[in-house]
């Protein structure tokens, strides 16, 4: 196979942004170049590496496969203009990530530690928040990572994970109240949830249940407070069951059959990505999903 090695790096940026637009963007070229390239990788391997539809490019099953070795070639090629220069560049300088307040507890402090580690000279501020934030409007951040696709193309987005939420109450509340009944929307129990124009979505309903013969007894925009009030027995709230699965065993599954899965997204705007300080945290931030280091 005759492999034309210049082609990865345009199946990479495909790969991570969704879409030819945004991955010209990332790569400073124009749209047209990006996709004759995405076309000659695929006629070199003889395979489809993307599915193309409406909103973007999303990888087929080959082309996932392809995508962990071409990582590992990037980090490689990296390497040797390392080792071909004799130097150790030192990046510096402040990255604002904002994420939610679970997400930044049970994953990026171990990230901070390796960055710090890594990186010294780096500086992180992380905002924690369930508010989606506007990366191309917000001033001054520079990576989010959140549970909303963003639709705007001119994005650098990247999938980090897949989780499967579902209905939770601490028995304190189920012996007092009983569990809820399906298709009774909730009648006679309580809920707590987040703010409604934090995560609008679930103000129709939970995980496919509608809430509207239910009592909001608490709206919080924070995972945490939201968490210890479910296990104080304050109501009925949805969470991931591999975090209540790791950390949080008293809690109580009800309607196990209720449940839907939710992906969780890095997103970063295509003129910080150029930015090394911010590629080098992206890289760090994936690599630790990677390595399953988070919600296992």
């Amino acid at each position: 196979m005759n492999v034309n090695w210049d082609n990865i790096r345009f199946f990479l940026a495909v790969a991570r942004t969704g879409g030819i637009r945004s991955a010209a963007a990332s790569l400073n070229a124009d749209q047209a170049t990006v996709a004759r390239r995405v076309r000659d990788l695929e006629a070199e391997m003889n395979a489809t590496l993307f599915r193309r539809h409406r909103g973007g490019y999303d990888l087929t099953r080959t082309g996932e496969r392809l995508l962990a070795h071409a990582e590992e070639m990037e980090v490689a090629a990296a390497a040797l203009v390392d080792l071909a220069t004799d130097t150790e560049r030192t990046l510096s300088g402040k990255v604002h990530i904002t994420t939610t307040d679970v997400l930044a507890e049970s994953f990026l402090l171990p990230v901070l530690r390796e960055i710090r580690d890594r990186y010294p000279e780096i500086r992180l501020n992380v905002s924690t928040s369930t508010t989606v934030m506007d990366v191309l409007r917000e001033e001054g951040i520079d990576i989010a990572i959140r549970s909303s696709r963003p639709d705007d193309g001119d994005l650098v987005i990247r999938r980090l994970y897949t989780t499967s939420v579902g209905l939770y109450a601490s028995s304190t509340y189920i012996s007092r109240y009983g569990s809820p009944q399906r298709g009774t929307a909730f009648a006679g129990h309580s809920l707590v949830m987040y703010h409604r124009e934090a995560a609008p979505r679930y103000w129709q309903n939970l995980c496919g249940e509608p809430i509207t013969c239910g009592t909001i007894a608490l709206e919080t925009n924070s995972q945490m407070l939201l968490i210890q009030a479910i296990r104080a027995g304050a109501g009925i709230g949805f969470l991931s069951k591999d975090l209540v699965a790791q950390d949080l065993p008293d809690l109580v599954n009800i309607l196990p059959e209720c449940t839907e899965t939710v992906d969780i997204w890095l997103v970063v705007h295509p003129d910080v990505y150029r930015t090394e300080r911010v590629r080098a945290v992206v890289d760090s931030i994936v690599r630790s999903f990677k390595e399953k280091r988070i919600l296992q």
